[in-house]
């Protein structure tokens, strides 16, 4: 067998061909942008676990974040992702997609305005755009469109989150007739297109979803599960109500729904930012080629 560099488990450490990091102003309470340009001799990607840490950054008056924006001069704008977990999207009365807003079911009190994300998974999967503003209270994010439609990708604003998968019958209930599904003013959502069907009981016996009429930004996502029970918002008309029948309750009752919606959810484009020992980290969203000069920039504030 050879041996040396011709040895066949030789592995030899990777390095930068190009590296540079530069700082915009050293004066004290000033916006101070860092400008990273790099070129690596290996491939840099996430099967890998590759990421890019920059260590010396002590001292700046920034707050430690999960979330630092990022700009890429040079390079995708997925390029990175922060080392923060995949983020569950969801939606509220309050925070619609119908308005260009969605729920980012993120811990903490990081602020994503700025920030972009990148969807990995759901109907709008490998797509990305700009959060423009965040309330981190309520958590409701609203998302760039531009005034002809697209996202911050440039393909058209992507409407398939929330959609409704299938409406199961757990427990038909009693009290019920046939008609449209009944959407409370309080759900979420719009678009549903759905009817419900019964036996001669009143029980429910199937609600059929018609063609591709799911809707869009319906319900709250709940990792790991793809289904919520009913209520959510979402009922089957009754055969006797204050309208038809002049009763102050509904007759419908005790009905077991189960809503069925595709999972999604986001990686934030951004880089962690730990104040007290001056790290930023960044990981590869996908991949770097050797070929490839990648340039970023961030901002921390200068301490007085």
């Amino acid at each position: 067998l050879a041996d040396g560099d011709s040895a066949p488990l030789k592995v030899v450490s990777s390095s930068f061909t190009e590296l540079a990091i530069n700082g915009s102003t050293s004066a004290p309470d000033a916006t101070n942008t860092i400008t990273v340009t790099f070129q690596a001799d290996v491939v840099l990607s996430s099967s890998r676990r590759s990421g890019i840490t920059i260590q010396g950054l002590v001292g700046s008056a920034t707050a430690s974040t999960m979330a630092l924006p990022i700009t890429m001069v040079e390079g995708d704008d997925g390029t990175f992702i922060s080392p923060m977990p995949d983020i569950a999207i969801g939606f509220s009365k309050e925070c619609q997609l119908a308005d260009n807003k969605l729920l980012l079911m993120v811990p903490g009190s990081d602020d994503l305005t700025d920030t972009v994300l990148y969807f990995t998974e759901g109907g709008c999967e490998d797509r990305w755009t700009k959060v423009v503003d965040y309330d981190k209270d309520s958590k409701c994010a609203e998302i760039e469109v531009n005034n002809d439609g697209t996202w911050s990708d440039g393909d058209n604003a992507c409407m398939a989150l929330g959609v409704i998968d299938e409406i199961e019958v757990m427990d038909g209930g009693h009290g019920f007739m046939e008609g449209p599904v009944v959407v409370d003013d309080m759900m979420a959502g719009s678009g549903l297109n759905a009817t419900c069907y019964v036996d001669d009981d009143g029980s429910i016996t199937e609600i059929k979803i018609h063609g591709d009429q799911g809707g869009m930004g319906y319900g709250m996502a709940m990792p790991q599960m793809g289904a919520m029970p009913a209520p959510m918002g979402i009922r089957c008309p009754s055969a006797c109500d204050e309208s038809t029948c002049g009763v102050k309750d509904r007759s419908g009752e005790d009905a077991v729904l189960r809503v069925k919606m595709e999972e999604a959810a986001a990686a934030v484009s951004a880089a962690l930012f730990n104040a007290r020992t001056g790290t930023v980290e960044l990981r590869v969203r996908d991949k770097i080629d050797t070929s490839t000069k990648t340039v970023f920039s961030f901002d921390l504030d200068n301490a007085l």
